[in-house]
């Protein structure tokens, strides 16, 4: 039981009812406020209130709890959501009429009826509500199953960002960049920084699954810097992320912001110089590097970007 008077159901849009548990002697008021609105008060029994309230709740109200007296013993504040069942002329039965081999007819709660026979009892159609006891049915709200990850390669002066991994797609997939035409090109390259919309579907599907980002483009690296080149990669499936860099001699990257140790490079002679970092999250970053143990910072090449994939 709680030490204050919290709402533990019934804050849902339309309810009429609420319930809220305090530890307190049985017959104490708990009452449920709206703002300053009183909107019920009941006793306390065995530890739980069942409020009954005067007006029906709506989504976004905040409602609030307390012991005897406005503000005394209150528990947290409450959002009201959006109710998610969704009721419709379809219902299941609580009792199911049963005749027996030697016809004998039987009336049996559901739970009786499972017991007995291993299966759910079907559901009617009964939108009036005419027929025997009834109780709405949840109906699974649709959700679009589609998905796809991106993977986003900055280089000097363009950004290339590439569809992968589609899955839950019906028929051949289709791609739209930008809300143009659907095709099924699965990367583009960007010289200037922008936010764009990357929509996918199936040919066969009604609807789509749409991820927008926000990219940048590096500025070059000078050309008599030792280091050329600089640049990285992401894959947004594995969050892993890649330095990249040009140089005839191994250097060491520092990731700021994720791991601010210097890390030494793997290096592919002649020039190519790569580092991997796994996980990196979404944040402000900035990629250094540097030819291994050079302690002078004006020979260090950096850039600073954001990841929000």
């Amino acid at each position: 039981m709680s030490a204050l008077a919290e709402i533990i159901s019934g804050a849902t849009a339309g309810s009429t009812q609420v319930k809220v548990t305090r530890t307190v002697a049985n017959t104490t008021t708990i009452l449920v406020y709206r703002g300053g609105l009183l909107l019920g008060q009941a006793g306390v029994v065995g530890g739980v209130a069942t409020v009954t309230l005067s007006t029906a709740l709506a989504t976004a109200d905040i409602i609030q709890a307390s012991v005897a007296s406005k503000g005394n013993e209150c528990g947290n504040p409450v959002l009201v959501v959006a109710n998610p069942v969704k009721v419709t002329g379809w219902k299941t039965p609580t009792e199911v009429e049963v005749v027996r081999a030697d016809g004998m007819q039987l009336t049996m709660p559901v739970d009786v009826f499972v017991q007995n026979y291993g299966f759910q009892p079907a559901s009617v159609y009964d939108p009036i509500g005419t027929k025997a006891i009834l109780q709405p049915e949840y109906v699974q709200p649709d959700v679009c199953p589609i998905g796809f990850d991106l993977v986003t390669e900055k280089q000097a002066g363009q950004t290339v960002v590439t569809v992968t991994n589609i899955r839950h797609t019906k028929g051949s997939m289709l791609v739209r960049w930008n809300e143009g035409g659907w095709g099924n090109t699965l990367a583009q390259t960007y010289t200037d920084p922008q936010t764009i919309k990357i929509d996918v579907r199936g040919a066969d599907d009604e609807t789509f699954l749409r991820r927008t980002v926000t990219i940048a483009i590096l500025e070059a690296t000078p050309e008599n810097s030792a280091i050329t080149g600089l640049s990285w990669k992401f894959d947004s499936v594995s969050r892993g992320f890649n330095g990249i860099a040009h140089c005839t001699n191994q250097l060491q990257f520092r990731l700021e912001g994720y791991d601010n140790d210097w890390k030494d490079a793997y290096f592919y002679p002649t020039s190519q110089n790569e580092v991997v970092y796994v996980p990196v999250p979404n944040g402000s970053y900035t990629l250094w590097a540097r030819q291994k143990n050079d302690a002078n910072d004006l020979n260090w090449a950096s850039l600073t970007f954001n990841l929000s994939m």
